[in-house]
């Protein structure tokens, strides 16, 4: 399955090529419970994004091209990881999927083109509890362990 963290239930999922093609995601994987969205997201210059913090949807996501970094905190009330920070580099050379649960803040930090696809259990927009966090907000608990 995935490799082991140091942050409860965010998963990373080793993908290897098999005759051409990438399988992204298999139902025997038991990442997503159910399917909501599915999207691409360029970066083409070096940038920072706000923290989304989702309340219900869990996310995966998965580089098809470039490397770029995500910075995790665990938002969580009842997480034994509270505010705890992880930073996780995706790099389409060495696929993975990345899942991020509900509740776990995340920005990404390009500095390179990179393009991701993102895997979510509920659309966009579906529950007012989501929240866009600036990233100074949370800055301070952005700190290497």
């Amino acid at each position: 399955m995935g490799s082991e963290l140091p942050f409860s239930d965010v998963q990373i999922l080793a993908l290897e090529w098999e005759d051409g093609r990438l399988v992204l995601l298999r139902d025997d994987d038991h990442m997503l419970r159910r399917f909501g969205q599915v999207e691409l997201r360029t970066f083409e210059d070096t940038c920072i994004t706000p923290f989304v913090q989702r309340a219900v949807a869990d996310e995966i996501w998965v580089p098809v091209n470039g490397k770029t970094g995500l910075h995790l905190i665990d938002r969580r009330g009842a997480s034994p990881d509270k505010d705890r920070y992880l930073h996780i580099v995706l790099d389409a050379a060495e696929p993975c999927a990345l899942l991020i649960p509900f509740g776990v803040a995340y920005a990404i930090e390009n500095e390179l083109d990179a393009t991701l696809m993102r895997l979510s259990t509920h659309a966009d927009g579906k529950h007012l509890e989501d929240d866009t966090i600036p990233f100074d907000t949370l800055s301070h608990l952005v700190v290497e362990a």
